[in-house]
């Protein structure tokens, strides 16, 4: 059923979970996985960027090599609201697990805003394959 799954973190608490739920997945169906990560050019600062991400992209790495899976490392500046689409149709995967809402949002007191993130509407919105959010 599934031969290629999309996992995106930014590393938050919900992309965490993502991660974990995503692996056990690609686990099952012994499928590829492909691992994303998106730095904002907008919201980068000296902190940010590579070095988060590599972080990010070891942890989905580390985690499916666990189970034996082939996993490939994606690293790209872009928007993430915008440029997703993009990226879930050169990767071509079966299934995009992602986090329910993102760092934005993980610190958030307002139980409204956390239903959904932007960047997870977003997806659900142009994503030509399922989608899995997690909580």
């Amino acid at each position: 059923m599934f031969s290629k799954i999309l996992i995106a973190s930014d590393g938050s608490d919900t992309a965490n979970k993502a991660i974990d739920v995503g692996v056990n997945i690609a686990s099952k169906y012994n499928a590829d996985i492909a691992a994303l990560y998106i730095i904002d050019p907008f919201k980068m600062s000296f902190d940010d960027g590579d070095g988060q991400g590599g972080a990010v992209l070891d942890s989905i790495t580390d985690k499916g090599h666990e189970h034996n899976l082939k996993v490939v490392e994606h690293i790209i500046t872009a928007d993430p609201i915008n440029d997703f689409k993009v990226m879930i149709q050169k990767i071509d995967p079966d299934l995009v697990v992602i986090g329910q809402f993102g760092n934005s949002l993980d610190n958030s007191d307002n139980e409204y805003e956390k239903n959904i993130g932007s960047v997870a509407a977003k997806v659900l919105e142009v994503s030509p394959v399922p989608v899995l959010l997690v909580k």
